[in-house]
């Protein structure tokens, strides 16, 4: 099936865990256009079919940010990231990637490079709307249905979650709504987490320090995530205007080098 061109949702991705090579794009959905010429401007992954997608430079890492480190240790999981736009624009491109395992024995078919006892694979959206938790409740019943049904090589599904997700995000009920924007948040349990350090990490963030989080409770990439979306949120317009800037485009010479340990104290 054809996709028709839609300026709201850009691509569904299909990402597989390869045992020698690591996560990679085993299927766009539309595909990345012009990229085979332009080998400057992109990089290759090889998928376990032996078929290539072609991923901007810019966008190299989203494999890695779709299957994390430590997803194999549980049967699901969902990231939410940013990426920098493609067209030379400010904007920012926001990704939702729900991750799931299968054990190999319990599919039907499996590719002969397949040797390990379970397959990990994510299925990644990328829209130009911060809408998190609508993405993601398309994404992860796509997932879901994906596995449940043991063929992981079934297109159609992808095409139409696409299609699904392209109506949903087109309508300018939902693209205007504030409510879709913080679905899914609980700033209450953050606050009951936190308590008084949550002052300090608004504190750090408007200082535009570097801010590591680790959720000791529920350690999986989604709750980090929503955590991290609580917190931008109690910023003013910190989830429609604030992660408009959010991805790193900087280069190197002109990212700012973290403080070292006396500069730290002497703030302190």
């Amino acid at each position: 099936m054809a996709a028709a061109k839609n300026d709201v949702l850009l691509h569904v991705l299909l990402i597989d865990f390869h045992h020698k090579l690591g996560p990679m794009v085993e299927y766009a959905f539309p595909p990345f256009q012009d990229q085979e010429s332009d080998t400057t401007a992109s990089t290759s992954t090889t998928s376990t079919s032996g078929g290539r997608v072609q991923l901007p430079q810019q966008w190299s890492h989203i494999p890695f940010v779709a299957l994390p480190d430590g997803v194999h240790h549980v049967e699901r999981d969902t990231t939410f990231f940013c990426l920098p736009a493609l067209d030379g624009s400010e904007n920012t491109v926001y990704g939702v990637a729900c991750a799931q395992q299968i054990a190999t024995s319990a599919l039907g078919s499996v590719d002969a490079a397949v040797t390990r006892n379970t397959v990990l694979k994510s299925v990644c959206v990328l829209s130009r709307l911060p809408l998190f938790e609508l993405m993601r409740e398309h994404v992860s019943a796509v997932t879901a249905v994906l596995f449940a049904q043991k063929d992981l090589a079934d297109r159609a599904l992808l095409h139409s979650l696409y299609h699904s997700l392209s109506r949903s995000l087109s309508n300018s009920s939902v693209a205007n709504n504030t409510e879709y924007l913080y679905a899914g948040l609980s700033l209450g349990s953050l606050v009951l987490t936190l308590r008084h350090r949550l002052l300090k990490l608004v504190k750090l963030l408007l200082l535009e320090r570097k801010v590591l989080l680790h959720n000791s409770v529920d350690p999986s990439a989604e709750a980090v995530c929503r955590a991290v979306l609580s917190v931008v949120s109690l910023l003013p317009l910190g989830l429609s205007e604030g992660l408009r800037v959010a991805k790193a485009t900087l280069p190197p010479s002109e990212v700012e080098q973290p403080l070292t340990q006396q500069q730290l104290q002497q703030q302190q």
